[in-house]
């Protein structure tokens, strides 16, 4: 499951604050997909995530999504397993990326 998640820390650890599943890895097995993401970074209600795949909007979140005690965010997409129990079970697996961009707008992307 492909999730978005905010974190909390909690002295030298952190947690998740919000976690929110947005598609399942199995419907994007096998092929190239177009991930499209806008960041509002904040501490407040007036932070925002929305992200698009393959141009339809999968996720629009509006709320605290910067970690506690951090100035800075930084955003992390791809294979992520920490904190992961029974490493034992888990798949190898493989992903691939090409044209990454950044923009100010999403009609800017590449």
């Amino acid at each position: 499951m492909l999730f978005f998640e905010t974190s909390v820390t909690k002295g030298d650890d952190c947690g998740p604050r919000v976690r929110i599943p947005i598609i399942d890895l199995n419907k994007l097995k096998g092929g190239w997909h177009k991930f499209e993401a806008y960041a509002e970074w904040s501490h407040g209600d007036d932070g925002r995530f929305i992200l698009y795949i393959d141009g339809v909007k999968y996720l629009d979140y509006t709320g605290p999504n910067q970690t506690e005690g951090w100035e800075h965010n930084y955003f992390q997409f791809g294979i992520y397993l920490c904190c992961t129990r029974d490493t034992d079970k888990v798949l190898p697996s493989t992903m691939y990326y090409a044209n990454v961009s950044k923009a100010k707008r999403r009609e800017d992307l590449k």
